[in-house]
């Protein structure tokens, strides 16, 4: 995560030589050439890498770069199908330009609908509250100057983060603890948008009691709905369909579980349809959530400390975290 150059730093070359005093550590330019020779050496032998898309993510430039990849490392006839999240170009990059199968990325999925059933009542305006004051440097000043009168912490307001489902509850615990100094300015500003109601504040407030007010079975099928509009259930009845009338799957499910010593693919002499389907479609990762931290490693390896990096050593660099 740092600039190659640190090994030619006082500091650094200080701290190896207190870990290892023998230890002879080389220049920039010979980890530069390593990592080059690195690259080349395993390139042939690895099937999936991160490669940057540029230009505008549609959906045919998406299938565009995928294809790419596909071409340099030789794989085009071996990927059946393709893990992505739930944005539209990459679906239709998936399934109508590379005419593969695309399988959404569990994880992104639940995470969808899990804020789909959150965005409810006084959640969702506690949300909006919250980075309403974090966007206005006026009204979070304002905000300040009541905390300070009315003698409560100098916080400022916890923004929600899609992916953490806990800060909900942080959100609503700083909420009750912030009430007076977040009404008070809301009232004096007119942020009618933002104001909860008395009965909705006691929410807050009890948020231990508060099943009935949080209306959880609305949450529920909020929830429930958006999953299915995810989930094709036809899709799955048919491939159920094909397994039964292949006779593999009504046996497959009345078998006793293997124990830890047997091979588990002795199963496929005995299960040929249900065998060639597992093999094909089981090897596929069900979530995308490691390639896109491969993503975020990038904006810890390009930042504006590192701006003179050569585009191909971005690729080298990302090609390792891999």
């Amino acid at each position: 995560m740092r600039p190659i150059s640190i090994v030619e730093g006082d500091g650094f070359r200080e701290f190896c030589s207190e870990m290892e005093s023998r230890y002879h550590i080389p220049s920039h330019t010979t980890i530069s050439r390593n990592i080059l020779k690195l690259y080349d050496n395993t390139h042939a032998n690895v099937t999936n890498t991160a490669k940057e898309l540029r230009g505008s993510h549609t959906a045919e430039n998406v299938a565009e770069c995928i294809s790419e990849i596909l071409d340099d490392f030789n794989i085009r006839k071996s990927v059946i199908d393709v893990t992505t999240d739930n944005a539209l170009s990459f679906v239709n990059a998936v399934e109508r330009y590379l005419n593969l199968i695309n399988i959404p990325c569990v994880a992104h999925t639940i995470n969808l609908v899990v804020q789909k059933g959150l965005n409810t009542g006084p959640l969702n305006r506690l949300k909006h509250s919250a980075a309403h004051f974090n966007r206005s440097p006026t009204d979070k000043y304002l905000l300040e100057d009541k905390q300070k009168l009315l003698v409560l912490k100098n916080d400022n307001l916890i923004n929600d983060c899609v992916t953490h489902y806990n800060s909900i509850y942080n959100i609503i615990c700083q909420a009750s603890e912030q009430q007076a100094a977040v009404a008070t300015v809301i009232f004096e500003k007119k942020l009618l948008h933002l104001e909860l109601t008395t009965n909705e504040w006691m929410v807050v407030e009890n948020i231990c009691d508060t099943l009935k007010p949080f209306k959880i079975k609305e949450m529920k099928n909020k929830i429930y709905s958006d999953l299915s509009l995810r989930y094709d259930k036809e899709e799955h009845q048919s491939t159920f369909m094909l397994l039964n009338d292949g006779g593999d799957m009504v046996c497959y499910v009345k078998e006793t579980p293997l124990s830890a010593d047997n091979n588990p693919l002795e199963s496929g002499l005995k299960y040929p349809h249900l065998a060639q389907l597992a093999k094909k479609y089981l090897c596929v990762p069900g979530t995308s959530v490691l390639s896109e931290r491969v993503f975020s490693t990038a904006g810890n390896i390009v930042n504006k400390k590192r701006a003179a990096l050569d585009p191909e050593q971005v690729d080298r660099l990302l090609f390792f975290f891999l």
